[in-house]
């Protein structure tokens, strides 16, 4: 159905309007232009009225009288109109008596004030109709706002569920990519693996503390390859119950190493204190072990010194 022409909406199609007859679209488009065009609101009020004075009046059946039922009465603001057009039928005069050549007229002694009322009653009209007809255009108002509100949130929705659904699929590829990367790197790592080395990893031995006579310095022998130092550091007593040690360079007393808290144990007929260091810190040149006992204040009290000479085989 065409709403849109030079005159607008015919009164069958407004009626059909007010009736709840037409399309969703065509309902949507009068809705509109009821708001924006004041003339069409004013036609469609005209409309509105003798619809409703046909349903005061009895006028209407079928399809149109099962229509404004359903359609138009469960509205309160209409079904106001609809209450006050019934109570101004009620309260139009009756005519009385016959004349002699068959006519009604009116009783004489009312015609002034029948003509009185019905000028207050035109004012009372127009003013409630004037007034229901703000109000409709205000609700209509209202509701196009509300549907343009829904429609910009039902797309702000849609925008930041596809946003969302982006985000996922950019977190599921990096996780796979992530997965790959690890898989690789396994599979790399287990091609680099070597043989061990056929020289022993660990070198351990033991030393003895420094005697007055230093003049000749015990060789340690490294040989290339090695990861670990392992020496067990002889004890003349065991008077503490815990020790810490320190490996520096002879010339010069630079610390390479220090341990952390050490504890002896029983070798033979003695007690040692075992530590353990990497390799490379070993250069073929002189190095003393320097080893005290942890006083109960928390000190550190020497106790013993451990000289050696370092050759790389």
């Amino acid at each position: 159905m065409a709403l849109s022409s030079a005159s607008g909406p015919d009164d069958r199609t407004l009626q059909r309007y007010l009736l709840g007859a037409l399309t969703v679209e065509e309902t949507e488009q009068l809705d509109e232009l009821s708001i924006v065009d004041s003339e069409f609101a004013l036609r469609l009020g005209a409309v509105e009225h003798d619809l409703v004075d046909s349903y005061v009046k009895g006028e209407l059946s079928g399809e149109a009288l099962d229509r404004f039922k359903s359609h138009y009465l469960p509205v309160s603001v209409r079904r106001g109109k609809v209450d006050f057009a019934e109570t101004f039928n009620a309260d139009e005069p009756a005519t009385h008596g016959a004349a002699e050549d068959g006519m009604v007229w009116p009783r004489p002694s009312s015609t002034f004030l029948t003509s009185r009322w019905l000028a207050v009653a035109a004012m009372v009209i127009l003013a409630a109709a004037l007034y229901l007809l703000i109000d409709d255009l205000r609700l209509r108002r209202d509701a196009v706002e509300s549907h343009n509100t829904q429609a910009t949130l039902q797309a702000r929705q849609r925008q930041l569920e596809q946003q969302l659904d982006a985000q996922r699929s950019v977190a599921s590829d990096a996780a796979q990519e992530l997965a790959r990367l690890r898989e690789s790197q396994a599979d790399l790592q287990g091609r680099q693996q070597v043989s061990p080395p056929s020289k022993p990893s660990v070198l351990s031995l033991m030393l003895l503390p420094a005697m007055r006579d230093v003049a000749s310095l015990p060789t340690v022998r490294v040989p290339r390859g090695t990861g670990t130092i392992a020496l067990r550091l002889r004890l003349d007593a065991d008077d503490f119950s815990s020790y810490r040690a320190v490996l520096k360079e002879a010339a010069g007393g630079r610390v390479i190493w220090s341990s952390g808290t050490l504890h002896a144990v029983k070798e033979g007929t003695g007690m040692s204190v075992p530590i353990a260091f990497d390799a490379r810190l070993l250069q073929p040149k002189a190095y003393v072990v320097e080893v005290g006992g942890i006083t109960a204040p928390g000190a550190l009290e020497p106790i013993a010194t451990y000289p050696f000479r370092v050759v790389i085989e």
